[in-house]
């Protein structure tokens, strides 16, 4: 979907990292829900939910590369890692990449039009 060549060597995939981060970000979000869940509404979730946001923006990036394919060097695996880091988000993987170049279109300009077909 993207005009980016994943297997470049100049724009090489860090999959390890990439798989790392989509299991461990992904598991640390759910920890923080039920953590959250548990504390009510006490002074502790301030810091919870500033670790929530900040870790949801890496999981929302990581989404966002697999939506447009760069994730991972595959197709198969950009799709599993989008699955997994999609649990949390309200979107799932499935539905991005029907949704998301729309959006691209619509809220871009020109020059902010890279990974655009």
């Amino acid at each position: 979907m993207s005009g980016v060549d994943a297997t470049s060597t100049a724009l090489a995939v860090p999959v390890g990292l990439n798989r790392a981060l989509g299991v461990v970000v992904t598991l640390a979000l759910w920890g923080l829900l039920a953590v959250a869940s548990r504390v009510g509404a006490s002074p502790c979730l301030l810091p919870i939910a500033a670790a929530f946001a900040l870790l949801f923006q890496t999981n929302f990036a990581l989404l966002h590369e697999a939506t447009h394919g760069v994730l991972a060097p595959s197709a198969r695996e950009n799709r599993v890692l989008g699955f997994v880091c999609g649990v949390v988000f309200p979107l799932s993987i499935t539905l991005r990449p029907v949704t998301h170049p729309s959006h691209n279109e619509k809220h871009r300009g020109p020059e902010e039009r890279l990974d655009a077909d």
